[in-house]
């Protein structure tokens, strides 16, 4: 059974009523890993998309905030306009295949159309990573350099968090807090030593 179809049934025993999903946060939040899954599968099985599959991991984070900053007015629009999800909120299963469908629309666009309007441009965003840990990028397999990216940023949040635990980290874009070390010729591992020492003198 493909996610898609195993989300539908699991969720529906979870969630009983369409619009709350885009009203209640964490209600959202439970179908977004099922749409994780079902773009891993829809891009397996497209020889034009395949490479997707490695953007995966990094790019999810982003295509998950960005829904959910939309999903009220999601519903708003649905609503006013009429559109396609409208003509889904009277039935679970089409909500949730609708939600899991723009998620993977949503990444496409992101990360393949150069004119939607928060097109991200991975080649460039990379390239700025690897310039960050002082890494060539053309010697390295971007995955690999995205990985220990992922891991000093959970690292760095966590020293964050205990030298400043009243700090909202989610009031900070961390992605272009890193873009800003980059411009400023500070690596990872120079902010990590840093906030170790600091932490240490605490």
């Amino acid at each position: 059974m493909r996610s898609k179809q195993i989300a539908l049934k699991y969720l529906t025993s979870k969630i009983s009523n369409p619009t709350m999903i885009f009203e209640d946060t964490n209600l959202f939040r439970l179908i977004l890993p099922w749409a994780k899954d079902s773009a891993r599968e829809l891009f397996s099985s497209n020889p034009q998309k395949i490479f997707l599959i490695s953007r995966l991991d990094s790019i999810a984070p982003i295509v998950n905030d960005y829904m959910l900053s939309r999903a009220q007015k999601m519903l708003k629009n649905a609503r006013k306009k009429k559109n396609s999800l409208y003509f889904c909120l009277n039935n679970l299963q089409k909500t949730i295949s609708w939600i899991i469908d723009r998620w993977i629309n949503t990444f496409t666009n992101l990360t393949l159309n150069p004119d939607y309007r928060d097109y991200i441009d991975i080649k460039s965003t990379e390239q700025s990573i690897a310039k960050l840990f002082n890494i060539n990028y053309y010697d390295c397999q971007s995955q690999l350099i995205l990985n220990e990216f992922t891991q000093k940023q959970k690292l760095i949040q966590k020293l964050i968090k205990k030298i400043y635990p009243k700090f909202d980290l989610k009031k900070v874009d961390m992605t272009e807090f890193f873009m800003l070390c980059v411009e400023q010729n500070i690596t990872l591992d120079n902010l990590i030593e840093v906030l170790n020492k600091e932490y240490t003198c605490k």
